[in-house]
């Protein structure tokens, strides 16, 4: 898991979709964009989207599943079970990487989560994750 604040220095040469601001200034409507990259592992990326919309945050946020070209039905799974997921169905696998530039591109939160699709997560730890943050802005 690790968390990426579009904002900060590491990423002065990344180019957002829209202008970033700070996430201190709350002009962001998301707060947290969970983006998570698969290929191929339907089952687990139906529990990683479980453990996170079964108990949701109390924040705006958003989830952004890019697939890979999965022959597995996983980007049908997640637009079935899941319609509120913002799915990147890409026709070829791009790979890790690619996946989650294009995710952080789609991205609208103040903070982006790249999330593994392998990965449950406990109840309010993503409210303990941008609380963390919030708390750790240097």
């Amino acid at each position: 898991m690790m968390f990426v604040n579009p904002t900060s220095s590491e990423f002065s040469s990344f180019k957002p979709i829209q202008k970033i601001k700070s996430p201190d200034s709350h002009s962001f409507n998301v707060v947290l964009s969970v983006a998570i990259v698969n290929w191929n592992t339907r089952e687990m990326l139906v529990d990683a989207l479980a453990s996170i919309y079964v108990a949701p945050p109390d924040f705006p946020f958003e989830v952004i599943v890019v697939d890979n070209a999965s022959g597995d039905g996983s980007a049908e799974a997640v637009a079935a079970r899941y319609p509120q997921v913002i799915l990147i169905a890409n026709s070829n696998n791009a790979g890790y990487a690619e996946g989650n530039n294009q995710a952080i591109k789609a991205a609208q939160g103040a903070y982006i989560l790249l999330l593994n699709s392998d990965v449950l997560l406990p109840a309010a730890s993503l409210e303990k994750a941008v609380a963390f943050m919030e708390a750790n802005t240097q």
